[in-house]
């Protein structure tokens, strides 16, 4: 009866030793996860605080690329009038030449002319589509504009030697 008595002593040991910690598990468990859950709120906040900044950066890029296109657009405008005055004031010193001389400058400041117009146009017709094209946009037609400043500057000096 002694045996009985401890073995049945040993075994309510042993289920509230195996209860008490089958108890204790997963209240850990369900802390840990509440930390988990907590972290993971956390994360999402400042995820949401840096979509609202990321959207306040784009739209100030977006209003910066729109000014930049609007000063782009007015500083070649007065390029282009530039050139058309120094068109004209080349086809006033021509009238003060030989029909021959002329007749060879007028050709050559008229394909000036021409291609002064042809960029007219082309700002006319450009439209902002992103900050990409509006790039590319420039750096062609600079180039182009380049050339043409060039053209009539040395068109000028060459006449004048």
């Amino acid at each position: 009866m002694r045996k009985v008595i401890l073995n049945l002593a040993l075994a309510a040991g042993m289920v509230m030793a195996i209860s008490s910690s089958y108890a204790q598990e997963p209240n850990k468990k369900s802390a840990d996860a509440r930390e988990d859950l907590n972290e993971a709120q956390k994360d999402v906040v400042e995820a949401k605080k840096d979509v609202v900044e990321a959207k306040s950066d784009l739209k100030e890029a977006q209003q910066d690329s729109v000014a930049d296109y609007q000063k782009y657009k007015k500083d070649a405008e007065l390029k282009i009038k530039s050139n058309e005055k120094r068109i004209a004031e080349l086809n006033a010193e021509f009238l003060k030449m030989d029909a021959n001389d002329r007749a060879a400058n007028q050709k050559k400041v008229g394909e000036l002319e021409q291609k002064n117009n042809e960029l007219k146009k082309k700002l006319a017709d450009a439209k902002y589509e992103g900050p990409d094209k509006w790039s590319l946009f420039k750096i062609d037609f600079n180039q182009e504009m380049d050339k043409l400043v060039k053209a009539l500057k040395d068109f000028t000096t060459n006449n004048k030697n």
